[in-house]
Formats: structure tokens, sequence, C-alpha cells
């Protein structure tokens, strides 16, 4: 009778010990398929690539006898500029990237987009970086997932910075 007992109380532990191991295994899959995935963010070589190829389209805006590309009005747009026919330079640029991005990333297929321009130049000391917004874009639904891209390209003694976000 005692061996009966002791018996039963063996599988019982054992039975009690798999339902342990089975639920740790299941919580250890959880947390690597929950803390694997990135929190959104995702640096796309569709959107960098975009960002490079929209920086050499020349654009309307003529000042000094050339028309600029879209990286030179860019500067352009920063030092307040305006373009021969009287437009402002900043006014240029909004809209060449409103119709760069609707016509490559339609809010058909995806749900926003968030475009940033801006320079990084020197600040009061030595030590400091000073941001300047140029221009921001936002359209659509802003949250979720998304690609990003961002291109940088200097001409001292600042940086030009173009941060692209598409959400799906």
């Amino acid at each position: 009778m005692m061996d009966k007992k002791r018996k039963k109380g063996q599988e019982e532990m054992v039975g009690f010990a798999l339902i342990v191991i089975i639920v740790t295994i299941v919580i250890v899959i959880f947390l690597v398929f929950s803390l694997g995935k990135p929190s959104g963010i995702e640096k796309s070589l569709e959107v960098e690539n975009f960002l490079q190829a929209a920086g050499y389209i020349t654009t309307n805006c003529n000042i000094g006898g050339e028309n600029l590309n879209v990286k030179k009005l860019i500067v352009a747009c920063k030092s307040n500029e305006r373009c021969s026919d009287g437009a402002d330079a900043c006014a240029a640029l909004k809209s060449v990237f409103i119709e760069l991005l609707e016509s490559n990333w339609d809010l058909e297929y995806y749900n926003g987009h968030h475009l940033l321009i801006y320079s990084i130049g020197e600040g009061e000391t030595a030590d400091e970086e000073e941001i300047i917004p140029i221009l921001e874009l936002k359209n659509g639904n802003l949250t979720g997932n998304y690609q990003g891209g961002d291109i940088l390209f200097p001409v001292p003694p600042e940086r030009f910075h173009i941060n692209l976000k598409v959400y799906f």
C-alpha cells in the first residue's frame, strides 16, 4: 500500500514537472519572437536609393542662370534665396518633394510618409552642433511599421540630411 502511494506521488510530480517545462518553453518561444522583431524601424535600400536619385533631379528653379538640382535647391532654401522667376526656393523645394513623394510612394499602397530635411552646422562653441530644420512634410497615417532612409551631403561648413520614413 505504501508503494502505491509513493508511485502515485512520483507520477504526480513528474506530471507537474512536465507542465512546468512545457510552459517555460512556450514562454521562451514567445519572448524570442516578440523581442526579435524590430520596433517598426527598418532601413530600406529602396528608400535610400530614392533619396539619392531625388538629390540629382533638376528643378525649374533657376538661380544665377542655372536650373538647380534638388541638393542645390536645399542649400538655396536654407539661404533664403529666390528663383529667377521670383518664387521662393523653399516653396519650389516643397512642391518638388510633394510631387516626388506622391508619384513614388502612393498612399493607395502605403499608409503615409514623413520627410525631414535639415542641416547640422556648428553651434556657438566648437563642441556644439546646431540642427536647423529646412523642410518637413507629413502625409497619411504615420503609425505602425515603416522603412526609412537617410542621406547626407556636406556643403561646408554644414552637413545636410534628407530623411524619409515610408509607413505601411
